[in-house]
């Protein structure tokens, strides 16, 4: 949680830093347990999101630009002399 939020100034909204793994979707909804037991959703809505490949799950490259795809390329024929 930012100072400004923990302190309670600047309340126009509140900012949550979270670690979520690549291997799952980014969530529309966060569940809030509150104080009583009560739970209420909250509507994620996000500033920026990073780049995912799907194919390695890492953040920060698409598929087409994954370091693990091999692009196979013909040899050229060699001349014997």
């Amino acid at each position: 949680m930012d100072n400004a939020t923990a302190v309670c100034e600047k309340l126009a909204y509140a900012k949550c830093f979270i670690e979520i793994s690549a291997s799952i979707l980014l969530p529309s909804t966060i569940t809030l347990d509150l104080e009583g037991g009560d739970r209420i959703d909250i509507p994620v809505d996000y500033e920026w999101t990073p780049l995912l490949c799907k194919k390695s799950v890492n953040f920060g490259h698409t598929e087409a630009q994954c370091p693990t795809t091999r692009v196979w390329r013909q040899k050229e024929p060699t001349t014997h002399q």
